[in-house]
């Protein structure tokens, strides 16, 4: 197991290489013993759109399982959402699958303990666990499907006032995670998604993971010939 992987805030490398399923595994192991050793129970696992990410959901949760624990899977999702289940859910630690704004050769986990993740010297402690391979063993969990998606939204319209009803905004979601649920909540909320823009063309997710670099200030021109700031989320989780 390549060390490197073990980051500041995150566990991340190239898949099938530095990040094979066997790895994956091992890191669901370790994190489920984490959690368990901690007194907790249930986990909240959450996965962007890349290729990988629903063949390393399979072996995370294995690994999770394996310690005992259960997890709550919210699917596909941007990663705020699974830490709103983090701490909305009666879980006790959290795993996001997700290569952040890196190319779609690229993969990666944000993980954590009760509502919060893992940084620094918790990480290498995650990764000195696995190296040993000190892990709970328990009566194989549970994995159960969840919609988050609902109550995220719910929550959003309850909490944020929008003022003018009916402004027009253009959603360039990169074809990542973020446009599945940005696009249906800002028209819940009275804003006008024209789906005639430019932009609009890449607002439906794929596995191959953003159309272009996931830069949130570049400015391009639109099919007006005005120039619009563009939200953008390479594998959803902007």
């Amino acid at each position: 197991m390549n060390a490197h992987i073990f980051r500041e805030y995150d566990i991340r490398g190239l898949v099938d290489q530095d990040l094979t399923e066997d790895v994956v595994e091992l890191l669901g192991k370790g994190l489920g013993t984490v959690v368990r050793r901690k007194g907790g129970q249930s986990i909240a696992v959450g996965r962007d759109c890349r290729e990988s990410s629903t063949r390393f959901r399979d072996r995370l949760v294995a690994g999770i399982n394996s310690t005992g624990l259960d997890v709550l899977d919210v699917g596909v999702v941007p990663t705020p959402l699974t830490y709103f289940a983090a701490n909305t859910l009666p879980v006790d630690g959290l795993a996001m699958i997700t290569g952040s704004h890196n190319p779609p050769e690229y993969n990666g986990f944000k993980v954590g303990h009760g509502k919060t993740t893992l940084h620094g010297h918790e990480i290498q402690a995650l990764r000195q666990l696995i190296e040993a391979r000190d892990f709970e063993v328990g009566r194989p969990g549970r994995s159960t499907p969840f919609d988050i998606v609902t109550p995220y939204d719910h929550f959003v319209r309850q909490t944020v006032r929008v003022g003018r009803q009916g402004m027009r905004i253009v959603i360039d979601a990169g074809n990542g995670t973020g446009g599945e649920v940005a696009v249906p909540l800002f028209r819940s909320m009275g804003f006008d998604v024209g789906r005639s823009s430019a932009r609009w063309t890449r607002g439906s997710p794929t596995s191959t993971v953003g159309s272009g670099w996931a830069s949130p200030t570049t400015v391009t021109p639109t099919a007006s010939g005005s120039s619009t700031i563009r939200a953008r989320s390479s594998g959803g989780t902007s």
